[in-house]
């Protein structure tokens, strides 16, 4: 009988106790009015930096100048190559010579005589200005006294002068026509015998065809090793977001850590290829490298090489000095803020979003405390508190908590 009595007591004591966490089990989650309490276990410490939206894309270093000598059969007949291939040349360098046909006797003989005659014409001329002028001289002279007081007649005198004047102008072209042939003559008694081509450009000698006469086969063709560029290939939906002096980062495929920094050069206006199963066209974009090293003693192994493969990350818009959240900490256009013991809504406003960040630029400042990841479920004023490593409190630590964080405390330690 005494046991059962037990029992019963244990059993309402039991229930008691369900219906009272049940109780405040509902009024905790259900009942909206009710302030609830947050434990954060590690907020997000906002900080300033930098983000880019860049545009990824492939491409292949490539010499900047490529210098190619074809075959000119009016220059001459080739006489002589003088460089040999894997050899240095700078501007101004010997490369190849011609020899032209020097007789020009006939065409010297031509111009004298043409100078001749050009020379009897003007002597002809003068002689006319001559008789002209007598003419308007009789004309004058023949005036009488009376034929002076009457209104004069020019007509005759102006006739006569502007016909001289016609004359003094061939004279004068007459003689252009002598200088210029004087010109030709001097030209080619001076003529040298060979032409000598020379280079262009400061490069090295990468192909020579001694037997080359086309003018799709060059001779010899130069390239500039020392400068490059970076060529690589943007679709048609990208190319409008391309600009001139764009910051690049480039990452050769064969140097796995190495960054070269560039700029964007060259936008093609003319689509470079075409993938017809995408219908989608490409467009070549030049990219100059910038901090290549010049020393000769560097290994090989770390430069970018001519012809190599890289990647190349082009950047479309760059925010700075700006706070940049991760994603996940936004719900749409708000963060949960920690202040004050109390976790609040607030509003941004992103200048960018990129690779799952967004960079703030209004609503929040530095070494601010946010949720680390959004909730939109918490209410505004809902108050927090701080996780603590109860292990390694101190007195110091202790005294940064507030009131109810100390409560907190006092009660973990009580239950301990």
């Amino acid at each position: 009988m005494n046991f059962s009595i037990r029992e019963k007591k244990w059993s309402l004591v039991s229930l008691a106790v369900f219906l009272f966490i049940l109780t405040n089990t509902i009024i905790i989650y259900k009942i909206d009015k009710i302030d609830r309490t947050v434990l954060i276990t590690d907020p997000y410490i906002t900080k300033k930096g930098t983000l880019k939206e860049t545009l990824q894309t492939e491409g292949k270093a490539e010499p900047s100048e490529i210098y190619k000598i074809y075959y000119e059969e009016p220059r001459g007949m080739l006489d002589e190559i003088l460089v040999e291939e894997g050899e240095d040349v700078q501007v101004g360098t010997p490369l190849l010579t011609y020899i032209i046909d020097n007789d020009s006797s006939d065409v010297i003989k031509q111009l004298e005589n043409a100078n001749k005659r050009l020379s009897m014409k003007i002597d002809k001329l003068n002689e006319d200005i001559s008789v002209l002028q007598s003419e308007v001289q009789e004309y004058e002279s023949l005036q009488t006294v009376e034929e002076e007081e009457k209104e004069p007649d020019l007509d005759n005198t102006r006739i006569l002068e502007y016909e001289i004047k016609n004359i003094e102008y061939e004279i004068k072209m007459i003689e252009l026509q002598i200088e210029d042939n004087q010109t030709q003559i001097d030209m080619a008694n001076s003529a040298e015998d060979q032409i000598t081509i020379e280079s262009k450009i400061d490069g090295t000698i990468v192909h020579r065809n001694d037997f080359s006469r086309t003018a799709d086969n060059p001779l010899l063709t130069i390239m500039n090793q020392a400068s490059l560029v970076v060529d690589v290939l943007v679709g048609e939906d990208d190319i409008q977001r391309i600009k001139l002096d764009q910051e690049v980062i480039i990452k050769p495929k064969h140097l796995d850590s190495k960054l070269i920094t560039g700029k964007v050069i060259k936008i093609s206006d003319v689509p470079f290829s075409e993938d017809h199963k995408k219908d989608k066209s490409f467009y070549n974009i030049s990219i100059q490298p910038e901090n290549l090293s010049e020393s000769s003693e560097e290994s090989t192994e770390s430069q970018i090489l001519i012809g190599s493969h890289v990647a190349a990350d082009i950047t479309l818009k760059e925010l700075n000095n700006v706070v940049v959240l991760p994603k996940k900490t936004l719900a749409g256009n708000h963060v949960v803020l920690l202040e004050k013991g109390k976790l609040k809504q607030k509003k941004i406003t992103a200048g960018l979003e990129f690779d799952e960040k967004v960079a703030v630029t209004k609503g929040l400042k530095e070494k601010q405390r946010i949720l680390p990841a959004a909730d939109a479920s918490i209410k505004g004023d809902t108050r927090y508190i701080k996780f603590v490593d109860f292990d390694h409190i101190n007195k110091k630590a202790y005294k940064q908590f507030n009131n109810e964080e100390r409560l907190w405390l006092l009660a973990r330690g009580l239950i301990q």
